[in-house]
């Protein structure tokens, strides 16, 4: 499809501007100038899944990017739009089944095994999501670990790992189970950067360059190191050595 030209190119990037300041209402408003039969160019489409997902309208979301595959399937992120949304609506499984034809199609985008293997979690199909796991990490190891390092997504994966579990306070903040107290406390004292480093120093010992990235990110907030620390340790103990962590 054709790109769109003045002035309708001019109040699309307007619209893009306003969404990358955080305003969804402005963007809107410049989508609404835009030649009335030209609103539904995927370029705009997309823009528009953007300012519904800010107001958390996931069912018009589905709408909207399922309009945009329509148009043109190439856009791998529209895929990923759709499945999210439907995620978002606690249509776990009919998010996972719209985004697995597009899995080996768009063999270069690790978000997509990545939320194939959210979806497998939250529908507690845990070795399903290994396999997952396991390919966005092939991928781009460094980026997929980041991203898990706190994904509660992921929960029920990390839970059968460690046989631990974990909650999230409303601001967001990780609370240990009791037996965990003890060692979480190294990562909210007041010498919390010394302790990290000595526990960053002790878990480099069986673990890689990407790993050290990490660790020294996730220092900089207690409560994702208290995690990263933990799962890389699962990862070292409970997996065999294959090239492709399956953690953080």
């Amino acid at each position: 499809m054709s790109k769109l030209e003045h002035p309708d190119s001019h109040y699309l990037r307007a619209a893009q501007g306003w969404l990358e300041l955080g305003n969804h209402v402005e963007a809107n408003e410049e989508l609404e100038r835009i030649t009335p039969h030209l609103r539904a160019h995927p370029d705009v489409l997309e823009v528009r899944w953007h300012i519904y997902a800010k107001e958390k309208q996931w069912s018009a979301c589905v709408d909207i990017a399922a309009a945009i595959i329509k148009l043109d399937s190439n856009r791998t992120d529209t895929w990923i739009h759709r499945s999210f949304a439907l995620h978002e609506l606690q249509r776990t499984q009919e998010a996972f089944d719209q985004l697995l034809p597009v899995a080996n199609k768009f063999r270069k985008v690790w978000t997509i095994p990545y939320n194939l293997a959210c979806y497998c979690a939250q529908l507690g199909r845990l070795e399903e999501c290994q396999k997952w796991f396991k390919k966005a990490m092939a991928i781009d190891e460094h980026t997929a670990k980041r991203a898990a390092i706190d994904d509660p997504d992921l929960k029920p994966l990390w839970d059968s790992m460690s046989g631990t579990l974990w909650k999230r306070s409303e601001w967001g903040r990780v609370t240990a189970s009791p037996n965990q107290m003890d060692e979480q406390r190294l990562f909210t004292s007041d010498d919390a950067a010394e302790s990290a480093d000595r526990l960053i120093s002790e878990t480099l010992e069986m673990t890689g360059g990407i790993q050290q990235q990490i660790l020294r990110s996730a220092s900089q907030r207690p409560e994702r190191l208290f995690w990263a620390t933990r799962v890389l340790r699962i990862h070292h103990e409970a997996l065999p050595t294959s090239g492709i962590a399956l953690a953080v």
